[in-house]
């Protein structure tokens, strides 16, 4: 199991989940770890930057601009 999946309108399940996780300190220790270890690696600052300059260009690209935008482009 990659961790737990709790339908978020069902407050009973949610709170199944909990317990199950307050009576599980394995369980607990290897969802913490593992959340970690996503964080510490998926969420540095080069990974952000490098997330946002790629959707800067892809919203800057020439494709992606209104058809007015591109009507006073020249081509040479």
């Amino acid at each position: 199991m990659d961790g737990l999946l709790v339908n978020p309108q069902d407050p009973r399940h949610i709170g199944e989940a909990l317990v199950r996780l307050l009576k599980d300190p394995a369980e607990r220790a290897r969802l913490g770890g593992a959340g970690y270890t996503r964080t510490t690696s998926e969420f540095t600052w080069d990974k952000v930057i490098d997330r946002v300059e790629g959707l800067y260009k892809e919203l800057a690209s020439p494709e992606r601009l209104p058809v007015s935008a591109n009507a006073g482009r020249a081509s040479i």
